[in-house]
């Protein structure tokens, strides 16, 4: 019996922190979260947690039934879905679930949440897509398949019509699989309470299980954000040196998933050349850059500035070094922002403070020499001089040619922390600054070869040099301009 109640507790607070991870997108203005239910008595089987959208957003409502196992001794199939015991299957309850909800809900979706994973001898599990627990494929596979077998086992279980069935799998969802579900959901939980401004030490985590138990004790089944702001105060969750913050996810090469779950996201892999895992540095349309690209994330500036009073933004993302500078260049330091980048297995700041990190000139102008364009190459963790003036030789440049890299010369460990990249920012603004001078120059092409921490942060600082700057995009191999910077 003991081991029945630590089981049970344990799958209690699994479940209470899932909804409190729930009810925290409250606060997340992008999110358009109008209301999240808890144990909804008008959802069936998905009844732990109900998330209710604004209007404008056009979302239907999203339907969670989570499930908590101590260990994983089983797992989910065809098998379990379809076992009915003593009364219905799992799969019947679904259904039922799904008719009655679609009756108020155009397309709702249906999540089962759990720490079990999928059997790996069903075939169903090749269609579970990994991003989002859809079942991608499991409609168009052939009768006579292993998959088509199965499903039609599936749709004799629901006992509706072929088109019901469709529309039912195009609304159900199995996320499951981690094996460290507990530690997952609260690291999770605490990340989003931090960015948020609120205490995410364990001591707040326990809290908050408890105000989801204490509201299902109450039978408070809908919480708003009146609710909530309420029930953080009379706690006293917010954190007094605490600093809000806003996650943004930025892609041009692949999907990964990082530290902490993204407020906004910014995908531009459709952009970039190359096949869907693993996209190129080459963009489909140089022009899209400043036509579509730039403004996009402008957008995406003024909506966080209207919706957050966060200041810092941590940036994550599997992008080319482009898209750095252009963030870093949007969320300028100027426009009262920090950025925190992942570089490697660190958290870099842009507001750390600069370290004795130098750049020296290896190649300057000589001098006396006046040119409307000056050529900067920032040499960091490997030399980018022949390349760069190849690439200046075949398109006729005319202009003067500065070249940089740190004292101790390119290396792969140049940058040793977030002090370097923002020394990197100020050294190398300082020397185009003085450069721009020297020879006159109104435009500057900016070639670089280093970490993405160094060009989100050049960008960042890029500012007041009184002449547009053009960042140039390695091609693998080659140069092209990528975007300017007014």
């Amino acid at each position: 019996m003991a081991n029945q109640v630590a089981a049970r507790l344990a799958g209690d607070d699994y479940q209470h922190l899932y909804s409190w991870w729930h009810v925290l997108t409250l606060l997340r203005p992008s999110a358009q979260v109008a209301e999240v239910s808890i144990e909804d008595d008008q959802a069936g089987s998905f009844d732990d947690v109900t998330v209710t959208y604004e209007p404008a957003s056009g979302k239907a409502p999203h339907y969670f039934q989570v499930k908590y196992h101590v260990d994983q001794r089983d797992c989910y199939s065809t098998q379990v879905l379809l076992d009915r015991g003593p009364g219905s299957s799992l799969l019947q309850k679904f259904w039922r679930t799904w008719k009655k909800i679609r009756a108020e809900a155009t397309e709702p979706e249906l999540m089962l949440y759990s720490n079990w994973s999928w059997d790996s001898t069903d075939a169903v599990g090749q269609c579970i897509n990994g991003h989002d627990g859809s079942l991608k494929g499991f409609l168009s596979a052939g009768e006579h398949s292993n998959i088509g077998k199965l499903r039609a086992r599936w749709l004799a279980e629901c006992g509706g019509s072929l088109d019901e069935f469709k529309a039912f799998i195009g609304c159900l969802r199995l996320r499951l699989g981690s094996t460290n579900a507990a530690a997952d959901v609260s690291a999770h939980v605490a990340d989003r309470m931090e960015n948020l401004g609120l205490l995410n030490d364990e001591t707040a985590l326990l809290v908050a299980v408890g105000i989801v138990r204490g509201w299902i004790k109450q039978r408070i089944r809908r919480v708003n954000k009146e609710l909530l702001e309420g029930v953080l105060t009379a706690h006293d969750l917010r954190s007094k040196t605490g600093e809000p913050s806003v996650a943004v996810y930025v892609e041009t090469i692949k999907k990964r998933r990082f530290d902490l779950e993204p407020d906004y996201l910014i995908d531009w892999r459709e952009y970039f050349v190359g096949p869907e895992h693993e996209r190129s540095h080459r963009i489909v349309d140089p022009s899209l850059w400043n036509r579509r690209l730039l403004p996009e994330l402008r957008t995406l500036e003024e909506r966080i500035n209207r919706d957050s009073t966060a200041r810092l933004i941590r940036a994550r993302g599997f992008a080319r070094l482009s898209a750095w500078f252009a963030f870093g260049r949007v969320f300028s330091r100027v426009a009262g922002y920090e950025i925190e980048v992942q570089q490697g297995a660190s958290l870099w700041r842009s507001d750390a403070s600069p370290s004795g990190f130098t750049l020296v000139p290896t190649a300057v102008p000589e001098s006396g020499r006046v040119a409307a364009t000056l050529a900067v190459g920032l040499s960091i963790t490997g030399s980018l001089a022949v390349d760069m003036r190849r690439y200046l030789e075949s398109v006729g440049f005319r202009g003067a040619i500065l070249e940089l890299e740190p004292a101790g010369g390119p290396a792969r460990d140049a940058l040793q922390g977030a002090g370097d990249a923002v020394a990197l920012s100020v050294a190398a603004k300082k020397q185009i600054r003085e450069w721009l001078d020297a020879v006159r120059a109104t435009e500057v092409w900016l070639f670089y070869f280093g970490p993405l921490s160094g060009a989100c942060f050049l960008g960042h600082d890029l500012n007041a040099l009184g002449a547009r700057v053009t960042i140039m995009e390695d091609q693998a191999p080659g140069y092209a301009p990528s975007f300017q910077l007014e």
